[in-house]
């Protein structure tokens, strides 16, 4: 064997690595403030937001910015991207501004879509605090299912009825709307006044993502910022009698004042079983980008039997991974026989195929109570002795 005195380097085009989580804790918003600071906030531009303080004093007096990032900074210091539009008195006019179009140039909330592009991050938790009107939640949902996001929106209406109704309007398993708004100090303003509670969930949901994880729910726990309800409402932990109940029996999460204020609802407004739970569509969405992220080393590597191996043994450590943090039940990535013929494959098409079980919310806990003489007998054979 030969002698080496010194330092050898060996170089390897072996880019393969352990798969991991993609971060779930961006927040991304539309909103108006014709009277922000031009360069920090330019129009129809997303732009990444790491310090939510200085921002506020940037966001101007006006308009929906500075109450959104106001919210969100109540609850969390994660990135936020903005998108800042034209304000219009004319709400078919304002609605076109925020909904926005591509021209050349991605605009209003299309111009989500090239925030990842303009800023190296994607948003995964998205809305547009106080401009939420139906028209604006469509295509939320619309660039919500391309950017594997979550909306967060208002259930418009100044009574529970009204929220119900507008419920009806959307059926996706990417949208969460929330009943009713809240009261806040407008820091800016220096005065109480009314706030989106969806911008407070905003906040939250990325909150809970960075100290829980993308499988807990934003519901039962504590919010900070809210002073009070626009509209009170009644809750009852023990029963679906109350105006709590009625909100989630039509899958609208509720504001509730219980022990501090916290949002109360589990379920996505969308009719599909299989993700009824917002925590559903967040899995599955968390997964899909961590895998997509994850396995992009292996796109035009030979394809052998020694990297499809090496794609399913990653995609499995990531399952256990997931498991072993209790953010789901389980999971199992395979080789799909079945689809992979050897047309397809020397095609260079390779089929895998996973399922996964998410952890679903203790939504409900039943308790049964039994009378029974039986401590009687023990209280006996005890003084017997």
């Amino acid at each position: 064997m030969s002698i080496i005195h010194g330092i050898s380097i060996n170089e390897t085009s072996d880019t393969s690595g352990a798969i991991t989580v993609t971060s779930t804790a961006v927040i991304g918003i539309v909103a108006t403030a014709d009277d922000a600071d031009s360069s920090i906030f330019p129009l129809d531009t997303p732009v990444l937001i790491s310090d939510l303080t200085a921002a506020i004093g940037k966001s101007g007096k006006t308009g929906t910015l500075h109450k959104a990032l106001i919210a969100i900074n109540a609850n969390v210091s994660a990135p936020v991207i903005v998108v800042r539009v034209a304000d219009n008195k004319d709400t078919d006019a304002l609605n076109a501004s925020v909904i926005g179009l591509y021209d050349g140039k991605r605009t209003g909330i299309q111009a989500l879509l090239s925030a990842e592009a303009a800023t190296g991050l994607r948003p995964t938790i998205i809305g547009a605090p106080d401009l939420d009107t139906q028209p604006v939640v469509t295509a939320l949902v619309s660039i919500a299912k391309s950017l594997r996001a979550m909306v967060y929106a208002k259930a418009i209406g100044d009574t529970i009825s009204d929220a119900i109704k507008y419920r009806a309007n959307f059926d996706a398993r990417e949208l969460m709307l929330i009943w009713p708004n809240v009261i806040a100090y407008d820091s800016v303003n220096a005065k109480n006044d009314v706030f989106s509670s969806a911008a407070f969930a905003l906040g939250q949901r990325a909150a809970i993502d960075e100290s829980t994880g993308f499988n807990k729910t934003v519901s039962n726990v504590a919010v900070s910022g809210i002073l009070g309800l626009e509209h009170p409402i009644s809750f009852d932990l023990t029963s679906m009698n109350s105006d709590a109940g009625l909100l989630n029996q039509s899958q609208i999460t509720a504001v509730i004042r219980h022990n501090g204020f916290r949002f109360w609802g589990n379920r996505a407004a969308t009719s599909d079983r299989d993700y009824a739970f917002e925590s559903a569509t967040r899995t599955h969405y968390t997964i899909i980008e961590s895998i997509i992220s994850g396995s992009e080393w292996a796109i035009d590597q030979p394809l052998t039997t020694a990297l499809i191996q090496t794609i399913v043994d990653e995609v499995n450590n990531l399952f256990r991974t997931l498991k072993l943090k209790n953010q789901i039940i389980g999971a199992k990535c395979w080789y799909d026989t079945d689809k992979n013929s050897a047309a397809n494959l020397a095609a260079g098409q390779l089929y895998l195929s996973y399922n996964f079980t998410p952890t679903a919310p203790n939504e409900n806990l039943n308790i049964t109570a039994t009378i029974t003489d039986t401590y009687y007998v023990n209280l006996n054979s005890s003084l017997s002795s």
